[in-house]
């Protein structure tokens, strides 16, 4: 039997969308974890992040990941977030779709340093098939073939650009769509005043836009606040829910996908929908 391509695929805006606020509450635990607030972190936080990644997952990537295994693909992900919660995310990821992608996974660990002071990095980016080449040969028992190597980011900008010459490259238009996590829900109060976690809290509300309530402000305030987030959320980021480009790329395959323009470009909205607000 001929082998099937083995696909490198990227996690962040590629599988999933952003992970804004369940990345913000995954911090939170895992911190009052270390610090003796909490007992289990990853196993408080489990009802919100399934129903959280679930909505998160991209369109048809189940749909794409299965065919691709009838196929007799291997697909392997590739991603620079940090090991423990990149993993965590993945598992959950293949719970809810019943897959499971092959081993090892790749993580910030395996990818370069990259000064962020340098504008152009000398070293062509972080990520590199220098760097899982071997892993990758000893788990499917056989030397790559770059003609059948694909590799799905929708970041170029982090790969070696000999990587980027000589693998087959699929860049996909980044899937910003998020999934609202109430960051204090499921938290006792002497979590959510801790100084630490309080300036989590701060910085999420620097990154976001989106103003922070006082947690020991009263569930009326709180509920309030989530309400009007949620709304604010759902109205910029649901146009997203049409996303094709998994679709896509089971349907026309990594060739004709390359040369298929729409899969660089965000994806189109309908006339009679509007545009997401600007941020305040």
């Amino acid at each position: 039997m001929k082998a099937g391509p083995v696909y490198v695929l990227d996690l962040d805006q590629t599988i999933v969308g952003n992970v804004t606020w369940v990345n913000l509450k995954y911090n939170i635990a895992m911190y009052a974890e270390s610090i003796g607030l909490i007992a289990d972190g990853k196993a408080l936080l489990r009802p919100w992040f399934v129903d959280a990644i679930a909505a998160l997952i991209r369109p048809h990537f189940a749909e794409f990941f299965a065919h691709a295994k009838k196929q007799g693909a291997r697909v392997f992900v590739y991603t620079s977030s940090e090991t423990t919660w990149a993993t965590y995310v993945i598992e959950i990821v293949e719970e809810l779709i019943g897959l499971t992608f092959d081993r090892p996974l790749f993580t910030r660990a395996n990818a370069r340093a990259v000064d962020p002071s340098v504008l152009v990095d000398p070293k062509n980016g972080s990520k590199s098939m220098s760097l899982i080449r071997d892993a990758i040969e000893k788990s499917i028992g056989r030397a790559l073939v770059p003609e059948h190597v694909v590799i799905v980011d929708d970041n170029l900008g982090v790969w070696d650009r000999g990587d980027v010459a000589r693998y087959q490259f699929v860049t996909c238009p980044p899937y910003a769509y998020k999934a609202f996590v109430d960051p204090f829900d499921g938290f006792y109060p002497n979590v959510v005043s801790h100084p630490e976690i309080a300036r989590m809290l701060m910085k999420a509300n620097n990154s976001t836009g989106i103003a922070m309530y006082n947690p020991l402000g009263g569930l009326q305030m709180r509920y309030q606040w989530c309400v009007t987030t949620l709304a604010n959320i759902t109205r910029e980021y649901e146009w997203h829910k049409n996303d094709e480009f998994w679709l896509q790329m089971r349907l026309c395959g990594v060739k004709g996908c390359k040369a298929r323009t729409s899969l660089t470009r965000t994806p189109t909205r309908s006339r009679a929908e509007p545009p997401p607000p600007p941020r305040a």
